[in-house]
């Protein structure tokens, strides 16, 4: 008798969640340590470098990634295979140009090298979260877990030694590009059969339609903290902005992190709901992919500004304190809303194949800081902050109007009034704690903060908890 097939111990759903939280907090150590190894004015040019490259690669591959995790798997067997083909053309390509700039950057430019930087940094990105995504399609675990670990362990290592031995911010950020096709080679992770296939000309502009208004909106929300670096450069100087970046990169991460494994886990039941479910359904699921979203991103964006006194005190560089302090606040305000917008607004476009209204809350977002954020840095780094988050508030707005028009969302109003509640407990109960410096503080406020929050939630049963609680407690 055979022996029957061993069982893979990265395949476990519970892994997912885990592995993005540990690639979050990679990617958060990484902007820790990077300004402790880097001056400022380098930590500067680092960021911006950084914030470019992410820019760049939602803007060459988004289109195609959303479509990855949208139609990789289907119910017509044909024309997912006629999809994919295109796809994997569309990578190819793709990666190929980039690739072909990064090699031919003009050398007579002063900004060559920072070019050719944010080419690879781009082209090994957008290449693996496209990988990525069909792991996630195909139900993967497995290798989307590997891959995430591999990587995450990978960038933090490479882009750290490379700030250390080298002091520039391009040599970092080029040690974070090559994490990427490291992760890949080591797990041998490509796949690109059926691309010699002929190629289906209306499947591929099927896809382009479709996927190019969902990047649009990746795309435009990526250009806000790209534009908000720059516009923090340009008002205040490289060494005085080097604080106000660093608030909004560590609260963006920080809460980031969060909205992230809610909107992998949701998001993948919605699109399944919407290719095999019922119509009927989906007015439901995306009241409950808003509700979960800010289930999660409302206490993790308050959360980071309740452990502001202990957390600048251990990873706030000397020479960025009073732009940090001056920020963060607004900043956490901002990374929240936008967090918010971005995955349990925006992704409702995608779950119904509506993507044309999309773009219209980063759009409005990324309108608002352009037109104040330049006045507002001239004038320090508290208002800068301000118009930031003004800017991300405005865009939520507009997200939300466009959402509702697009098609029926049975709203999770009694819910949301208990998230509110849950996080008037978490201000409540860290005005009442002591607060002390140093990680005994920090993980005092935080067990203080996360116990008054989900006992609130467990109290007032928000999301269906105690059912959920149950019914997992029934299934072992």
């Amino acid at each position: 008798m055979a022996a029957p097939p061993r069982r893979d111990p990265w395949a476990s759903p519970a892994l997912v969640p885990l592995a993005l939280v540990l690639a979050n907090l990679a990617g958060l150590a990484v902007s820790v340590l990077v300004p402790m190894l880097l001056s400022g004015a380098e930590y500067a040019i680092f960021a911006l470098v950084w914030s470019l490259g992410q820019l760049l690669a939602s803007l060459a591959y988004e289109w195609m990634r959303v479509c990855v995790m949208r139609f990789a798997v289907g119910a017509e067997a044909g024309k997912t295979a006629a999809r994919r083909r295109a796809l994997w053309r569309g990578y190819g390509a793709t990666t190929a140009a980039l690739l072909g700039a990064a090699a031919l950057a003009a050398p007579a430019l002063p900004q060559a090298p920072a070019l050719a930087v944010v080419c690879l940094f781009a082209a090994g990105q957008g290449v693996f979260d496209g990988r990525q995504a069909l792991a996630r399609a195909e139900m993967d675990t497995g290798f989307f877990v590997r891959a995430w670990v591999l990587r995450s362990a990978l960038g933090l290592v490479l882009g750290a030694a490379a700030a250390a031995l080298t002091g520039q911010g391009l040599a970092a950020v080029a040690g974070l590009a090559l994490s990427f096709p490291l992760a890949m080679m080591a797990l041998r992770g490509l796949k690109v059969a059926g691309v010699s296939a002929p190629a289906d000309p209306v499947q591929a502009g099927f896809l382009w339609r479709f996927g190019v208004y969902a990047a649009l909106a990746t795309n435009l929300s990526l250009a806000f903290p790209a534009l908000a670096r720059a516009l923090a450069a340009a008002g205040m100087g490289l060494e005085a902005a080097a604080g106000a970046m660093l608030a909004l990169d560590l609260a963006q991460k920080a809460v980031a992190m969060v909205g992230l494994v809610v909107n992998l886990v949701m998001i993948q039941r919605s699109i399944r709901l919407a290719e095999f479910g019922a119509a009927a359904d989906l007015p439901a699921q995306a009241g409950r992919q808003i509700a979960v979203t800010a289930v999660f991103v409302a206490p993790a964006a308050l959360g980071f500004w309740l452990i502001r006194t202990p957390f600048a005190d251990l990873v706030v560089p000397q020479g960025y304190g009073a732009a940090y302090a001056a920020v963060i606040g607004p900043a956490a305000l901002a990374a929240g809303v936008g967090a918010f917008r971005l995955f349990g607004v925006d992704t409702l476009f995608v779950i119904r194949g509506q993507t044309r209204g999309a773009a219209a809350g980063p759009l409005v977002s990324l309108l608002v800081l352009a037109g104040v954020g330049g006045l507002a840095a001239e004038a320090g780094p508290a208002a800068f902050g301000w118009a930031c988050a003004g800017a991300a508030v405005a865009g939520a707005w507009v997200a939300l109007a466009r959402a509702r028009a697009a098609g029926p969302i049975l709203w999770p109003g009694a819910d949301l009034a208990r998230v509110a509640a849950g996080c008037l407990a978490m201000i409540a109960v860290a005005r009442l704690a002591p607060v002390s410096a140093g990680v005994a503080g920090m993980a005092l406020q935080i067990a203080v903060c996360a116990l008054a929050y989900g006992a609130t939630a467990l109290a007032l049963n928000t999301i269906g908890l105690r059912a959920m609680i149950g019914a997992r407690a029934g299934a072992r």
